[in-house]
Parts: C-alpha cells; structure tokens; sequence
C-alpha cells in the first residue's frame, strides 16, 4: 500500500514540482468529467454533439496521463542516471516534454476524427490543394519544428553549454523549444535563434573544447607597460592565486593586437580545465581591474 501511494504522488520519481501539478490537474480532471457524466448524462444527452466533445475531452485526457506515466519514468531514470536534479532540463528531458506534447495534440486530432466519424480519406483529399498551400506558407515553421526535434536530442550541443553559431554572439543555451534556441549572450541579452538558423551555421561548443580557452582583450597605457614578459607573468600569478587549479599558466599567453602612439590593445589567451560564461565573466571583470592598477616596472 506505501509503495503504491508513492507511485500515485510520484513521491519517488524526480519529478519537478510543476510537473507534478499538471499531473494531478490532469487526473482531477477526468476524475470529474467522469462524475459529471454520471449525475448529468441527461443533461449532455440533450445538447447536440456534448457527449462527441465530451467523449474527445475524456479519450484526450487518458492519453495525455498514460504518456506522461511513461514520460515520468523515462525521464526520472535519465535524471538519475546523469544526477540531475528534478528542477533542471537538458535536451533529452525537452525533447520528451516536446514528444509526450505532440502526441497529446495528435491524439486529439485522431480522436475528432473517430468521434465525429470523419471519413479522413475524403477528408484529405478535400483540402489536398489547401495543404500544399499551406505547406508553402509554412514552410519556415515546419522546418523549426523538425530541426527542433533533431536539437532536442542532439548531444552536440546542450542546455547550459556555451557556443557561438557562425558569427553571432558567444552566450549559454538557456532553452530549445520546436522554434527558437535561446541563447544569454557574454552581455545578457536573450537571443532567440530559429532553429533552421542554428542548422545552418557551423556551431563551435566551447564547453567541449579540450583544453578549453578563456580569450579576454584590455588596454593598457604606454606609460603603464613598462616590460611585457614581466605584466603577463604577474597577470598569470594574479589568476593563479585568484582562481586556484583553475588555469594552466603554461598554456596561458598574452600579445598584442592593437597599438597606437598612447595605448595598446592585448588579448589574454587562457588555458582553463573548465569554461564557461560565469567564469570567462568572473576573469574578464579581474583582468580589467588588474589592468587598471598595474604599475609598470
């Protein structure tokens, strides 16, 4: 009797919170749809096609509970498996939403049909013309709709990983949805990329990237430098003792890319054991600063 309760509140399963609360809508729902129709069968039995819409409601609504049953087990094993906590989404946990969606909304299409006794043959061939049509006005949609699915369960690149899309901005993947992948720029601006875009363009993941770089240009006065070698080995020694096992100071490089009469813009070149856009933050801000103070010797 437990185990079954914890099977019911899904007290076992990680399972988000939101989750959850659909879960239990869902099945107070057709709890009382089917209460309804037991005290008022009369009633739908007099409106024209109630009981077709309520026959579609209740098939719609069983559908939708079996799948995301088995959606919750797919994914609290994936969860497990990868230590991800209930709260947290990879692709693999958006591409499942995605389907168990789908075949929710596909379900009920196929149930109007049934219910309704639509002949879906004729009914096809009634609107083949509108349909090309359509399919040409939609084309775009229908394309980020299918590249959505292939990015979903992609392990190129996903949520939380920092990439850049062809020449765009750099940024963490925040979401993937059946139109956009969103992406939080180094400036933290939200970026919604199509998806039919992101196919498109070469996609370089630096969360993959072995050994991975942090790359971070300041500018530093002529009156400041003094000797180069010197301001990047207490640059290096600053980020050692700032972010120690952090970065491999021997892989780590300064140079120039800009000059002019008064100033010179470098480039820090920093081998890291890990990247990402909190950390390339976190040394951009102490570079800067470390710029900023440095008194040439």
């Amino acid at each position: 009797m437990k185990r079954l309760f914890q099977i019911i509140t899904l007290e076992s399963a990680a399972v988000s919170a939101h989750r959850k609360r659909q879960f239990a809508l869902s099945i107070s729902l057709l709890l009382a749809l089917f209460i309804f129709r037991v005290f008022s069968g009369a009633v739908l039995g007099s409106v024209p096609y109630a009981t077709h819409v309520f026959a579609v409601m209740v098939y719609t609504l069983i559908t939708n509970i079996s799948v995301n049953i088995l959606r919750i087990f797919i994914v609290s094993g994936h969860r497990k498996r990868r230590n991800i906590s209930s709260e947290e989404h990879d692709n693999f946990t958006v591409g499942v939403n995605a389907i168990v969606n789908a075949t929710t909304v596909l379900a009920t299409v196929v149930f109007i049909f049934f219910v309704f006794d639509i002949e879906i043959r004729s009914f096809l061939s009634s609107i083949a013309l509108f349909a090309v049509a359509l399919t040409l006005i939609f084309q775009d949609f229908i394309k980020n709709f299918l590249f959505g699915f292939a990015i979903m369960f992609s392990r190129d690149y996903e949520i939380g990983e920092y990439i850049q899309i062809g020449t765009m901005p750099k940024g963490v993947i925040r979401n993937v949805t059946f139109s956009t992948v969103q992406l939080k720029t180094e400036a933290g601006d939200i970026l919604y990329i199509p998806n039919s875009v992101v196919r498109a363009h070469e996609v370089t993941n630096f969360s993959k990237l072995k050994p991975k770089r942090i790359n971070v240009e300041f500018r530093l006065l002529r009156t400041q430098l003094g000797s180069i070698d010197i301001f990047g080995q207490q640059l290096f020694s600053h980020l050692d003792k700032k972010y120690p096992g952090t970065f491999e100071i021997e892989k780590c490089h300064v140079h120039v890319k800009e000059s002019t009469k008064d100033e010179i813009l470098f480039v820090l070149e920093a081998s890291t054991k890990k990247a990402s856009l909190k950390l390339k933050e976190q040394v951009n801000h102490s570079v800067q600063k470390f710029a900023v103070e440095y008194k040439g010797s």
